[in-house]
Order: structure tokens, then C-alpha cells, then sequence
């Protein structure tokens, strides 16, 4: 899930559809209304399966069971694995989870401790109040007991070793970093609408986008050199392809369209981009 901060005002909105509300939004905006947006992705390439859009004042752990069941019935009858945070553990999620056959997942769970201790009082000789405070050594020695140890909650099974929990746990940055996209490069936010009917429609249409965004770069990815690179393509040195560096080196290109009876054509495509026109399945004298 991530929030999507929103100018302007929305007095009336469609009940059929995601509502801006006041919320807790990851740009620290608390002045502006938001919606909520949430992104499934697959391991391979991290390519957009599932968007869904949500009121903003919606808490993060209870659209999980319907996007899970959504998730079903893309997938069908398949083992998959579900990688969250804190904010996925509820008892009705884990609840719906550990009862519905073919899924595992992993969650986080952290406490913080209340390391300093306080106390107002009113002195009995002057009346005026004062305020003691000291640190509470036993707590202290009890997180440097823990210092460096991860904890994880899973219902894997039990010849899952801790490293490979682990593996599976950081696959999560995969959709991180499509939510990355989706406000960096694609930059969605602030957005401004009449209605939260075309509110819902913008989210769509860039998700879509972000289908392209994150196809583009897994071809490109599968098409780099055997260090996982393409020569020239950040500042004229090799760099692992993003969709952001790869739409910037062919930003520069031109198309022509076709034009009394000649064919549409890209003409003069530069070294590195004809690399890259090569690594998507474009030729510049037939593009698509």
C-alpha cells in the first residue's frame, strides 16, 4: 500500500469508488486529503499483476484478505509466498491466511521499548512541579541481549532454514521499487480532479503505464551483458537498466510516421540506442 496525497477539495464523492480522506500519507503532507493505493507484483521482473485503489483513511492491514483472494483468482490453484510488514498482522488476517490452502507468508513484528522513565511531581516545600527521570537499565540490557537479531514470523515449514527465510523475506524491495516508480519516475502525486470517479480512472491508466515501465526494464535486464549491465547507458558508463535510464537514453529519438506509401521509420538511432532497440525487439525500419 501507499498513499497518494490530493489537492483541492471533495465534498461529494461516488460510494462505488476510492474516497479522499485525512490520513497518515508517506510524503508528510497531513494538511492534504489522500487515497490509497494498493500493487501486487511478480517475482520475475516485478511486473504489475493486481492495483487496487482504496479511501484514504482505510488501514493498511485490512484490504489484505480481499487483495489475497483477488491474487487466487489470477493465479488459480498455486503455492504462493506473502511477504509483509507489521501492519499485516491482524488476527483476521491471519486468521484467513492460515486457513486458506496454498498460502505462506512472512511477517515482521517489532516493539519498541520505553527506554526512559519519567515522573511529574510538585515539590511539598515550594509548590513548584518537578520532573525526574532516569534510564531503565534492565530494558537497556535486555534489547543489547537482542542487538542484531531479526525476528520473523512465518508459517513455513520447519526444514526452511533461517537464511532462506530471510531470502524470501527481502524479495519484498521487488515491489518497493515499483512503488518507487510509480511516484518517481511516473510521478503521480499531488494529483487535482473534479471527482473521485476520475481519481480512480488516473490510478488505473498509471498503473498501466507502469506495466510498459516495468516490462521495458525487465527486457532490458535480460538483454545486459553478463554483469548485468549495458555500456553507456548512465553518463557513458555501464549501469544496471532501469526503465527510468532506459526511456532517457531513447527519449531523443524521433519517429516518422509513414506517409504516402513509405513506411514509418526511427532514422539515426545513436550507438547506445540501437543497442537498446536491439534488446527490446525494435527495428528501426519497421517499428511498431
Amino acid at each position: 500500500m501507499t498513499s497518494i496525497s490530493l489537492d483541492g477539495a471533495y465534498p461529494n464523492t461516488d460510494d462505488d469508488y476510492a474516497a479522499p480522506r485525512f490520513g497518515h500519507p508517506t510524503d508528510r503532507r497531513p494538511d492534504l486529503t489522500q487515497v490509497q493505493a494498493g500493487l501486487a507484483v511478480a517475482g520475475d521482473g516485478g511486473i504489475p499483476l493486481l492495483h487496487r485503489a482504496y479511501d484514504g483513511g482505510a488501514a493498511e492491514v485490512s484490504p489484505v484478505d480481499a487483495a489475497m483472494r483477488a491474487l487466487r483468482e489470477i493465479a488459480g490453484e498455486r503455492r504462493f509466498l506473502l511477504v509483509g510488514d507489521s501492519t499485516l498482522v491482524s488476527s483476521t488476517n491471519l486468521t484467513a491466511l492460515t486457513s486458506t490452502p496454498g498460502v505462506e507468508f512472512l511477517a515482521t513484528k517489532h516493539r519498541v521499548a520505553d527506554y526512559l522513565v519519567t515522573a511529574a511531581a510538585t515539590d511539598p516545600d515550594s509548590g513548584k512541579p518537578t520532573l525526574t527521570w532516569h534510564f531503565d537499565d534492565e530494558k537497556i540490557a535486555a534489547e543489547v541481549a537482542t542487538d542484531g537479531w531479526y525476528a520473523l514470523l512465518t508459517n513455513l515449514a520447519d526444514t526452511v532454514g533461517p537464511a532462506e527465510i530471510l531470502r524470501l523475506y527481502k524479495g519484498q524491495e521487488v515491489v518497493e521499487r515499483r512503488y518507487g516508480a510509480f511516484k518517481g519516475p511516473l510521478a503521480v502525486t499531488p494529483m487535482f480532479l473534479r471527482s473521485n470517479q476520475r481519481i480512480h480512472a488516473l490510478l488505473h491508466v498509471i498503473c498501466l503505464a507502469l506495466l510498459v515501465f516495468s516490462l521495458i526494464e525487465r527486457q532490458a535486464r535480460l538483454g545486459a551483458g553478463p554483469d548485468g549491465k549495458i555500456p553507456g547507458l548512465y553518463a557513458g558508463r555501464p549501469a544496471r537498466p532501469t526503465g527510468q535510464l532506459v526511456l532517457a537514453a531513447l527519449s531523443q529519438l524521433r519517429y516518422v510516421p509513414a506517409h504516402g506509401g513509405a513506411p514509418a521509420y526511427i532514422p539515426r538511432p545513436g550507438p547506445l540506442q540501437q543497442l537498446l532497440l536491439d534488446i527490446l525487439g525494435v527495428d528501426p525500419t519497421q517499428p511498431p
